[in-house]
Order: C-alpha cells, then sequence, then structure tokens
C-alpha cells in the first residue's frame, strides 16, 4: 500500500546508517498528524506524511565478525495508536543473541529505562 512512498532510491544506497538492520515500512507514516486526532496535518502548512519515526538496530561489527552472532530476529514492527502528539511512536522488538550478561549492569539499565518511562498512565501501547 505504500510502495509508491518506499521505493527503493539508488542514489541513497550504502550513504546512511550502513550496517543498520529496519524492517519493512509495512505501517502507515507516523507524522505529522493533528492531535488527538487520525488525521494528517490540516494546518496552512499541509505537511506530506513521512515515517519520521523509525527503529534501527545493529550488531557490533566485533560480535558479527568474530562472534558469529546474527543481528537479531524481528518479532515486530509497527507504528502505535497513541494519539497524545504530532508522531504516533514507532515499536519495534528484535530478538537478539546475547554472549554474557552482567548483572549489575543489566539491573542498572532496568532502572535507568524505568525512570525515564515516568509516571505510569493509563495510555497502554
Amino acid at each position: 500500500i505504500f510502495s509508491v512512498l518506499t521505493t527503493y532510491c539508488p542514489e541513497n544506497e550504502n550513504k546512511v546508517f550502513q550496517g543498520y538492520n529496519e524492517g519493512p515500512l509495512e505501517f502507515a507514516p507516523t507524522y505529522k498528524y493533528d492531535l488527538n486526532s487520525d488525521y494528517y496535518d490540516t494546518s496552512e502548512k499541509f505537511r506530506s506524511p513521512a515515517w519520521c519515526d523509525r527503529v534501527l538496530w545493529r550488531c557490533k561489527e566485533r560480535c558479527r565478525y568474530m562472534d558469529n552472532l546474527s543481528p537479531g530476529k524481528l518479532i515486530f514492527y509497527g507504528n502505535t495508536e497513541i494519539k497524545t502528539s504530532d508522531h504516533r511512536p514507532v515499536l519495534g522488538v528484535v530478538d537478539i543473541e546475547v554472549r554474557k550478561i552482567d548483572s549489575g549492569q543489566k539491573l542498572a539499565l532496568y532502572s535507568k529505562v524505568f525512570r525515564g518511562l515516568g509516571p505510569p498512565n493509563l495510555q497502554s501501547v
């Protein structure tokens, strides 16, 4: 449905985000919506819809070549229907392999992420 907008552009090949992975864009553009609605920009600027919000991931070079690890398997890639912004948040779920887990760093990272989420509210993904 979005094939015209996501057509491959050879002039951009290997210029940005080399080594990164991204799932297929099989969801509606994520920008620019009118607040609290399903309508794209109806202001006098009438901005074109675009995929401004993306999820990219990569495996470090050392992991990819020395450890023979997979860059990850995409489980889900899509947008959410939270309407409190002019952007629709994008969610990517990737199944990855890890060699070793440092329990202390894991706990510190979880704490940092949950603190950054702010207070809980009634919105859900």
